[in-house]
Parts: structure tokens; C-alpha cells; sequence
């Protein structure tokens, strides 16, 4: 989701950036309302300017959805809660930036758009399906976010960079964080020495340096 904030941004709010930055699950929008989006996005080519001019927008929803005004709040609502509050966290960290400011700044923008509840919603919601694998995946998500904001301050924080850098760093930052959760059950990965290790029905075997 953090990197979906800057993709729309580096993609120019291309079609694509957009629909996945509304797709990811971390905001609370309608699914039939970010379906509408969709559609409209693939049947007027929405660019940037169509997203961020009032004008623009009104004349190109209006061609687009006619007289359907049910389609045209649903887009329009979509507009307003989400694209363009986007574009507001966007006006702040454009350009060059110390890396401090911008982490400061999204994790500003999560929390005011609810990303920490809506991790806490997910967590709910599989605790009382009985799915408690995928409970713990999500309570490590938060965590392990704040722990990557927190190391790219801390060695980063004065850094002046640009976006494409910034995205660069997290996502590499990202990549070094664990959130999976091996299940202590039914799968295990043991690794011994091949005389001494003790396992019984074993389905695949590697036997390294072979």
C-alpha cells in the first residue's frame, strides 16, 4: 500500500497506479464504487489532469455517465475521500526532500486515512474465522512498517532525495523485513546434519553439497 502512494504519484496517476493504489485493500472504498472507477478510467483514459481539474472532471464524468447519477457519486466520492487527499499528501513531498520529512509525511497520511485500523480490522476478522496464521501475518504488518519508517530515519533521515529515490530505499527496506509465519505444525523446515537429524514422514528431502 505505501508503495502504491508513490507508484501513483511516479506513474503520473496513470490508469494503472490508480486502480492499484484503490485495489490494495488498505482503504475503506466500495468495491462496486472502485469498479465503477475502473470502468471509467479504461473508457476515458483519466489522466492526471482529469483527476486534479474540477473542470476537467466535471466535463469528462459528465460525458462518461450521462444522466446515471448513482455512477457519477460513486466516482465522484471516490474523487474526493481518496485521489485527491493523494494528491495533497503528493504536494508535500514532490521535488527534493529529506528522507525524515517524507516518512513523516506518509505516516501522517496513514494514519489520518485509517491504514492502522483498517490492519486492525483484518486481524478481527481472522481471529474470528478461526484463521489465526493469517491474524499473526497482518500483526506484523503495522510492525514491521513502523520498524522500517524507523530505520530509514534513523540512517537515512537527513538524506535529501527525490521520490523515486525515496521508493527505492523502502522498497529495499521492505524487502529485508520477514512478516511470514512458518506454521510450527503442519509444515516445518529442519536443517541438521544428515546422520543426526530425526524426522519422521518426510515428503521431500534436499540434501545440500550433494
Amino acid at each position: 500500500f505505501v508503495t502504491n502512494i508513490l507508484d501513483v504519484y511516479l506513474g503520473q496517476y496513470s490508469g494503472e497506479s490508480v486502480i492499484n493504489f484503490l485495489k490494495s485493500g488498505c482503504i475503506k472504498a466500495e468495491r462496486d464504487a472502485v469498479c465503477s472507477v475502473d470502468n471509467f478510467i479504461t473508457a476515458t483514459r483519466a489522466s492526471k489532469n482529469t483527476w486534479l481539474s474540477d473542470e476537467r472532471f466535471a466535463k469528462t464524468l459528465d460525458a462518461y455517465a450521462e444522466d446515471d447519477n448513482i455512477k457519477k457519486d460513486a466516482i465522484n466520492s471516490i474523487r474526493q475521500e481518496y485521489i485527491l487527499s493523494l494528491a495533497t499528501l503528493h504536494d508535500k513531498i514532490k521535488g527534493r526532500n529529506t528522507v525524515r520529512f517524507i516518512t513523516e509525511n506518509i505516516y501522517s497520511y496513514l494514519i489520518k486515512t485509517g491504514f492502522d485500523k483498517r490492519i486492525g480490522e483484518y486481524i478481527s476478522y481472522f481471529k474470528n474465522h478461526g484463521n489465526q496464521y493469517l491474524a499473526r501475518q497482518y500483526e506484523n504488518v503495522w510492525k514491521t512498517l513502523i520498524e522500517v519508517f524507523d530505520t530509514l530515519v534513523y540512517i537515512l533521515g537527513d538524506k535529501t532525495v527525490n521520490l523515486s529515490d525515496y521508493r527505492r530505499y523502502l522498497t529495499t527496506a521492505l524487502g529485508q523485513q520477514k512478516t511470514g509465519i512458518i506454521p510450527t505444525s503442519l509444515d516445518e523446515v529442519m536443517i541438521g546434519d544428515l546422520m543426526r537429524s530425526k524426522s519422521e514422514k518426510v515428503r521431500y528431502q534436499f540434501v545440500i553439497g550433494a
